[in-house]
């Protein structure tokens, strides 16, 4: 019995199965599930607009209501055709969207305003801008980030600048970083500068030597 059932095992293993998780498949599956959640929340053909990544309204409302609080800001980078919006309109949710697509604003227009039931007051609350706002970081020309560098890694023998790391990873992996982050008011100036480390300085981010100390400590 017990060899049988194992030449039966043997024979099963060899029999080839065709992969149910084709693209094609999982595609029909997601089309069918997108179609089903547009229609139990009433919307289907209604919610449609023609946009190539459009989803359903009721999934993005979910999504919204149970990660966010009423007044909180929620960003949709890829806005189209204003899904996201429309249910954090509907949330009592700020918004920012960004889409480099012509036809995104006339859609965020068209949808807010049906929104809106045909009233366009709402744009006087709404700030619309063409061009990307001004970088705020100065960067450091080339020339003065590559002496920069040269002068770093002999002041700090080729080693990391953290006190509780102190390895020698060697120039390929060393990276130029702002002791006191941009954003929290520091400046270019050799002084504001050392070297890290690539896991250091991934660890550190926008954060303060003192942080990254605190977290290499807890580390070892």
């Amino acid at each position: 019995m017990i060899v049988r059932n194992l030449r039966r095992r043997l024979r099963l293993r060899k029999k080839k199965v065709e992969p149910f998780t084709t693209l094609t498949s999982l595609m029909k599956v997601l089309q069918s599930l997108q179609s089903g959640i547009c229609l139990s929340s009433g919307g289907g053909a209604k919610e449609r607009s023609g946009w190539a990544t459009q989803k359903p309204l009721a999934l993005y409302s979910r999504m919204i209501l149970a990660s966010s609080n009423p007044g909180d800001m929620v960003l949709d980078p890829f806005c189209g055709c204003a899904t996201t919006l429309v249910a954090a309109e509907n949330a009592g949710r700020q918004w920012v969207g960004i889409d480099r697509h012509p036809e995104a604003e006339k859609q965020v227009v068209q949808q807010l305003t049906k929104l809106n039931e045909g009233s366009e007051d709402w744009l006087r609350r709404v700030r619309i801008e063409h061009k990307p706002p001004k970088r705020q970081r100065k960067l450091l020309p080339k020339n003065e980030k590559d002496a920069a560098f040269r002068y770093l890694f002999t002041k700090q023998d080729g080693k990391c600048a953290a006190m509780n790391c102190a390895c020698s990873p060697g120039r390929k992996f060393m990276h130029l970083d702002h002791i006191r982050p941009i954003i929290r008011g520091g400046g270019n100036e050799i002084g504001n500068l050392q070297l890290l480390c690539g896991p250091c300085n991934s660890m550190k981010g926008n954060g303060t030597m003192e942080e990254l100390e605190n977290k290499l400590a807890a580390a070892a």
